[in-house]
């Protein structure tokens, strides 16, 4: 006879925080840096984490993971468990590290907004480097849901950062409004599928 013990569920933290507001614009802010401020300013009020946390379910309605198999005392081989769901992959995503790195990113919009609103260009050239590093981080942990929006919104956010390090405002607007457009797919597709 063969028992299946299921592993304890670990629950999903979910984002509580509140989005970054940009500061009060300065009476003499250039365009260029009120477009950008505009455009991150959209990613973190819709919440970066608030994507990946509010598409995933509660963890106790969750499927648990594959279950474990205990041989039975004869030598037959233990049964296979069951390939994992989608919403399975997709919650072990989050919980790996899926979730930690849009919070990261969520935090590094909010930074830029910030810097934006007060017209530190050395503040955000800084910054730009910061989110070059973990856009590529989140880019090599691609979730199993629509990877290749994700993979784009990803790619054109680390060239944002590149931008900013560079001082190149336009550039860097371009680049964050592309990676806003595939990342909303993807959120899109993630929530579409239930999971």
């Amino acid at each position: 006879m063969t028992t299946i013990t299921p592993p304890p569920v670990q629950p999903s933290p979910d984002y509580q925080g509140e989005p970054a507001q940009p500061p009060a614009p300065p009476q003499k802010r250039s365009r260029k840096l009120a477009v950008l401020t505009g455009i991150v300013a959209l990613v973190a009020g819709a919440g970066i984490a608030g994507a990946v946390g509010g598409h995933h379910g509660s963890p106790a309605a969750a499927p648990s993971p594959a279950a474990s198999v205990s041989a039975p005392a004869t030598s037959a081989p233990p049964a296979s468990a069951p390939a994992p769901t989608l919403a399975q992959q997709e919650l072990g995503w989050a919980n790996g590290g899926g979730l930690t790195n849009m919070s990261t990113l969520e935090g590094d919009m909010g930074s830029i907004v910030n810097f934006a609103g007060q017209q530190n260009l050395p503040a955000l050239e800084g910054e730009g480097g910061t989110l070059t590093q973990d856009a590529t981080t989140a880019l090599n942990d691609p979730p199993p849901v629509d990877p290749a929006d994700y993979s784009t919104a990803m790619t054109d956010w680390a060239q944002a950062g590149t931008d900013l390090t560079g001082g190149d405002i336009p550039g860097a607007t371009a680049a964050l409004d592309a990676g806003n457009s595939a990342f909303s797919t993807w959120s899109a597709q993630a929530h579409a599928n239930g999971s």
